[in-house]
Parts: C-alpha cells; structure tokens; sequence
C-alpha cells in the first residue's frame, strides 16, 4: 500500500456499521505502526477538527488531495457615459432635494394628539 510519513495529511474513511461509530475524516498522520522493517501495518491519526485515533488499518486511509478551487470572479459594472465631462468629485445635492428635519414644534404638535387617551371608567 501507500507509504506515509508522521505529519502528513490524510483522509480517513468513515467506518459506520452496526458496532462501530467512527466517522473518519481529514487528519494528520502522528505515529505509523510497523510490522517487520519497513511493512506499514496501520497509522494513529490526530483529526483536523479535533480528536484522535489510534491504529487505523491502510485500508481505510489514505492521502488527502486539495482540490484546486478557482476564485470569485467578478463582473465589472460598465457605466453609460451620456456625454458629460468626467469630473473627480461626486456629484452634489442641491439643498431642495435634502429631506428637511422635524422641528420640535412640529414633533411635539405631532406628539400632542396622540398623548390625549382617554380611560375608561371601571
């Protein structure tokens, strides 16, 4: 089978039958398990999202692949240009357009209706 080394990331297989309940996952090799010299019989996995687990057999291991993703692509916003002269500054708002601010008369007049409740005699 495959040759590892201590450190090495891998992929455990998830092992769930009746009696057994691991689920398997990606790992780091700690230790590797030698019968005889150079015969790898089994590795002890330190799992990435935490947890352990001792004398996995080959058969359920083996090396992990990243998988090449590509990145975000984004689209570039084309904007019309209806024949005005570009300029560097952000276009203003002329002071008719602002939305005009409450008074307090006007918020207290506003106020003062709905304060008047009257209650109802028990």
């Amino acid at each position: 089978m495959s040759n590892f080394t201590v450190g090495e990331q891998v992929t455990v297989e998830a092992r769930t039958w009746p009696g057994i309940n691991k689920p398997g996952g990606v790992g780091k090799v700690v230790k590797i398990h030698t019968e005889g010299p150079g015969i790898v019989v089994a590795v002890d996995v330190r799992y990435i999202l935490g947890g352990t687990e001792k004398e996995v057999e080959l058969q359920y291991v083996q090396k992990h692949e990243e998988l090449d993703r590509g990145g975000r692509s984004r689209s570039r916003r084309e904007v019309m240009n209806l024949g005005r002269e570009e300029s560097s500054e952000k276009p203003r708002r002329s002071a008719a357009t602002k939305p005009k601010k409450p008074t307090s008369e006007s918020a207290a007049s506003a106020n003062a209706g709905s304060a008047k409740k009257k209650k109802k005699p028990p």
